[in-house]
C-alpha cells in the first residue's frame, strides 16, 4: 500500500483524493479429507486473504491511463468503478 500511495502521489494525485474505502482480513481455511472412512480432521486456518480497497478521485481524467498504469505496476490487482 505505500508503494501505490506513493505512486499515485508521482501521477499528481493529492493526498486529499485518496483513502482507504475498505478494510477486510478473512482466514482460509484448510478442510481435510478423509479417502479411508476414517474421520476426517477439523478444518483448520492455513493463512489469511486481507483485501484493503483505495479510492483514488482523478480530477483530471487525461492522467487516467497513466494513474492506471502506475497502479498496476504497484502492486494493484483489481481497478472497479472506473
Amino acid at each position: 500500500m505505500t508503494a501505490l500511495f506513493a505512486s499515485l502521489k508521482t501521477a499528481g494525485i493529492a493526498d486529499k483524493d485518496m483513502q482507504t474505502a475498505n478494510f477486510n482480513v478473512q482466514p482460509v481455511y484448510v478442510r481435510p479429507r478423509s479417502n479411508n472412512g476414517a474421520p476426517a480432521k477439523p478444518p483448520f486456518i492455513s493463512g489469511y486473504r486481507v483485501t484493503n480497497d483505495v479510492s483514488v478521485l482523478i480530477r483530471d481524467l487525461k492522467k487516467l491511463g497513466a494513474v492506471l498504469d502506475k497502479a498496476v505496476s504497484a502492486g494493484s490487482n483489481r481497478i472497479n468503478s472506473v
